[in-house]
C-alpha cells in the first residue's frame, strides 16, 4: 500500500446491531446536531465504544415510546 493510500482508511461498520449517529438521527427524522445535543444532555441513550456513539435501536425505540403523546379519548 502506497503512504497515499495509508492515509485514507475507511471506517468500519458499527458493531452488528448497532447504528450511527446517521442512522440513529435518519431513524428519529431528526438532524444529527439534533441528536448529538441530546446526547450531550444525557436524553437519549448510546453505547460509547472507544471515541464512537452508537445507538441500539431497542432504545431509539424505548425513546420514542417515552415521548408518545396519547390522544384524548372522546
Amino acid at each position: 500500500m502506497s503512504k497515499a493510500m495509508a492515509k485514507f482508511t475507511t471506517v468500519p461498520p458499527p458493531p452488528k446491531g448497532l447504528l450511527t449517529v446517521r442512522q440513529a438521527a435518519a431513524y428519529l427524522n431528526v438532524a444529527e446536531g439534533t441528536l448529538r445535543n441530546w446526547m450531550s444532555v444525557h436524553r437519549i441513550a448510546y453505547v460509547k465504544i472507544g471515541s464512537r456513539s452508537h445507538f441500539r435501536q431497542i432504545d431509539l425505540d424505548a425513546f420514542i415510546d417515552a415521548h408518545l403523546v396519547r390522544a384524548v379519548s372522546e
